[in-house]
């Protein structure tokens, strides 16, 4: 990334380009609050080619819309100076990492596109300099992924590598599995996700609404003895096990004996 410095910037100045992700009315809410109270803590992130160039919003769209709601003039921004499309993107990708309230599901679409942007950077500065390429979408016949490009997106998103990996799985969902997954409200469980990203695309959509009917069959069948206190507790136990991710699911089955995961939905 490119030459950095803050200043206060006219809102009527930045624009916004593509929108890659929905604002989300009650994160725009709760800022419009804290923004009223305490100001604007943390600046918006806005890339300029040239000083004649327009600003273009990077990172910041809900703080941004926050301060027009408030009627505000002028925001404090970090000001980029680089007319790299594919930087900026990945700039916004890391900041919304790490500052967004994302679901699972956006969350590895942020990271397996994060890791593809740098494949290809990375793919582009061995064709300059040695006249090779890597495997890329226009070069089907070039060398394949390489482990490291994971290992550094691991280590530059500050992020585990096995999650790296699932979010690769998880992004290569088919569009209809992600679909049936927001209407059922299976995005933010990563577990699912997982167990559909590994069937084929053909199937993957059934098989989020077959998880998302059995969860609320479990539902109904705790519900039927609220008034046990056995049940209760099972029914605590069932709601920190749905809560849980894969990870800390296979760890807790570790911690109580169980070496065999085969049947066990993680």
């Amino acid at each position: 990334m490119e030459a950095r410095r803050i200043e206060i910037v006219n809102l009527d100045f930045i624009k916004i380009g593509p929108r890659h992700r929905e604002l989300r009315e009650e994160q725009v809410s709760s800022l419009v609050q804290s923004i009223a109270k305490i100001g604007l803590q943390t600046p918006i992130t806005v890339r300029q080619a040239t000083p004649e160039d327009d600003m273009i919003l990077v990172a910041g769209a809900h703080r941004l819309e926050a301060c027009k709601r408030l009627f505000m003039d002028e925001i404090e921004a970090f000001v980029i100076e680089n007319d790299d499309e594919e930087a900026a993107r990945m700039w916004e990708i890391a900041e919304n990492l790490h500052r967004a309230e994302l679901t699972a599901l956006e969350r590895d679409e942020h990271v397996s596109e994060w890791i593809q942007l740098a494949e290809k950077k990375r793919a582009d500065l061995i064709s300059s300099q040695v006249g090779t390429k890597l495997k890329t979408d226009s070069n089907p016949k070039g060398a394949g992924r390489n482990e490291e490009g994971v290992r550094a997106a691991a280590r530059e998103l500050k992020i585990d590598k096995n999650a790296a990996h699932r979010a690769v799985k998880v992004a290569g969902l088919s569009d209809e599995a992600k679909d049936a997954a927001k209407e059922t409200g299976l995005d933010d469980n990563r577990s699912a996700l997982l167990d559909a990203a590994a069937k084929s695309k053909e199937q993957q959509a059934d098989r989020i609404r077959q998880i998302a009917r059995e969860k609320e069959m479990r539902r109904q069948l705790r519900q039927q003895k609220p008034d046990d206190p056995a049940e209760r507790q099972i029914n605590a136990l069932h709601k920190a096990w749905d809560a849980a991710d894969s990870d800390a699911r296979a760890r807790f089955l570790e911690n109580i004996g169980v070496t065999s995961f085969v049947g066990i939905e993680l």
